[in-house]
């Protein structure tokens, strides 16, 4: 094998995998740090809403909910959604048991959010 076919098969395989594996590494680890900043934003809106520091509700249309509610759902669905790809591309079983745990959490937070606006 001469090395223009090396280079030829590289390329190739390069393109096959969309980048190779210093790039996918960084957009990897860019994603990490992206989903952590605005998971940390909204554990730190809930602490601030835990201790008063902020209140409020969330009007919609005639009815409102609560800031807490609101926060807590947008927390528990970051984390089902990052489990459950976390599952889906390392089909480790202890994320598909977490993933379920924390749908019938949102679940759960849903029905409270429905309750507060009147609608269960």
């Amino acid at each position: 094998m001469n090395k223009e076919e090396i280079l030829q098969r590289s390329r190739q395989e390069t393109k096959r995998n969309k980048g190779d594996e210093l790039e996918i590494k960084n957009i990897d680890k860019s994603d990490h740090l992206s989903t952590s900043t605005i998971f940390c934003f909204i554990l730190l809106l809930n602490v601030l809403d835990y201790l008063h520091i902020i209140q409020g509700s969330i009007q919609i249309g005639s009815k409102s909910c609560s800031l807490t509610g609101l926060l807590i759902f947008l927390m528990v669905s970051f984390v089902v959604v990052k489990v459950s790809s976390m599952y889906y591309y390392l089909k480790k079983k202890k994320y598909l048991v977490f993933a379920i745990a924390m749908l019938i959490v949102l679940i759960l937070v849903i029905a409270n959010i429905l309750h507060e606006l009147g609608v269960l």
